[in-house]
């Protein structure tokens, strides 16, 4: 199965997690399976989809500093991205047969 690879430049916080998120539809829909590498445009928080603004998160610091904080559609905790390469990987179920990890 052959695979798109996205290079994408640094963007906006709402621009990249709409970007993973067209991606994932179109491998919904198409079957076709993608690679995106990208960055950010200034420091972000991202945090995951069902995280829990429980009081780990200081909202009103975040914005005091002026550090956007968006929600991404996959799961797990906070990260602050910044200078950081990140990916996302867009592929149906059949895409990931036969895939073994890497040896140490």
């Amino acid at each position: 199965m052959d695979w798109d690879l996205v290079l994408d430049d640094d963007e906006c916080g709402p621009l990249n997690m709409a970007r993973d998120e067209h991606l994932l539809r179109r491998a919904i829909v198409t079957g076709r399976p993608s690679l995106r590498l990208y960055g950010w445009e200034r420091l972000t928080l991202s945090l995951g989809r069902a995280q829990k603004l429980d009081g780990r998160i200081d909202r009103a610091a975040c914005h005091a500093m002026g550090l956007p904080m968006l929600r991404r559609s996959t799961g797990g905790q906070a990260v602050l991205h910044g200078q950081d390469l990140t990916y996302a990987v867009a592929a149906p179920l059949a895409a990931s047969a036969g895939a073994t990890p890497a040896p140490p």
